[in-house]
């Protein structure tokens, strides 16, 4: 596998915001039904799960005893597995393994060995266009690309301006293929080769992530200071979308950009014997610049709730609302 290893180097400033509000968007749906379309795939201690939004019917995809991670592309056509590699008598790599997620017809699947005997326990996102895998930085290794064709390496983030990149690192993909990725006060972006990184936004805390973008690529959703915070692509506009007593995790939009799907009221759970784990109850709120008190009664603050049960549905990790 090619290995080029790469020292990315902050090279111009975009835009430094002033944390103020936006235009309000007022014409959007309001109440129970409002904006329920499409399916909602996510994790929780069941499993792998969906829930189809217009039935409210879930299904169990599977369960994830053992090491599963996955990702699925905003237009909904392919789901990225990953799995440890003992089965296969690779037991230092990851197995990935690339899907049509309405089929479940395997694509393409490769072994990958992290470079400088980094963690197999790695998640991974498939870039929209399908052609590169960018694998989370373990704290051996930052940033990883990985050909999506033939599995080979095609670049390797290891530092930035001479600093490595942490475990974990927040990052995301835009429809345009550049990456968006959290450091330090900032928000960087930077797009193969990745011999070149910009900064999109700089806030002055550090406490933010779970970077997550509209369907066009307009606007960047994130987990900001225990809330969920909205700003556009170019660093303008900042607004907080939630307030309140509680904690949120994560949010996604909807599949038309109008819709938060947010992990509300986190928490962490202990385990016995292994690392904490931790839980949020999926909640949509529309994206109109407003911000709102979700341990209040609103009507446009939306619980997810499945067939046949009464409150908000659990989730762990990762969420995707796809059309």
């Amino acid at each position: 596998m090619k290995n080029n290893m790469i020292s990315l180097r902050i090279w111009s400033i975009v835009l430094l915001i002033a944390l103020v509000g936006c235009s309000k968007d007022n014409d959007l749906p309001t109440g129970e039904n409002a904006g329920m379309t499409g399916t909602i795939y996510y994790e929780n201690f069941e499993g792998f799960i969906k829930i189809d939004l217009a039935t409210k019917v879930k299904t169990l995809l599977t369960t994830t005893g053992t090491y599963y991670n996955w990702h699925i592309t905003a237009d909904g056509s392919t789901l990225l597995e990953m799995a440890n590699g003992r089965s296969a008598g690779k037991p230092d790599q990851i197995h990935f393994t690339i899907r049509n997620l309405a089929t479940t017809e395997k694509i393409r699947e490769f072994f990958y060995q992290p470079l400088n005997g980094g963690s197999i326990f790695q998640g991974a996102d498939l870039s929209p266009d399908k052609s590169m895998i960018c694998v989370f930085p373990s704290f051996e290794e930052g940033f990883v690309l990985i050909n999506a064709q033939s599995g080979e390496v095609m670049a390797h983030l290891y530092d930035i301006n001479g600093e490595q990149i942490p475990r974990n690192q927040s990052f995301s993909w835009l429809p345009d293929n550049s990456l968006l990725i959290k450091w330090k006060q900032h928000i960087l972006k930077t797009k193969f080769p990745f011999d070149k990184i910009d900064i999109v936004a700089t806030f002055d805390t550090e406490e933010f992530n779970a970077l997550s973008p509209n369907p066009t690529g307009t606007k960047i959703a994130m987990a900001y200071q225990g809330h969920i915070a909205v700003i556009n692509a170019d660093g303008s506009d900042f607004y907080m979308a939630t307030s309140g007593n509680e904690r949120e995790s994560c949010a996604v939009f909807s599949p038309d950009g109008r819709f938060l799907l947010v992990g509300t009221d986190f928490r962490t759970i202990g385990v016995p014997g292994s690392v904490p784990s931790s839980q949020s109850f999926m909640q949509i709120i529309p994206a109109d610049g407003n911000t709102y008190a979700i341990d209040q009664n609103n009507p446009n603050v939306m619980p997810v709730i499945a067939q046949n049960e009464n409150s908000a549905e659990p989730q762990k990790g990762l969420m995707v609302w796809i059309p």
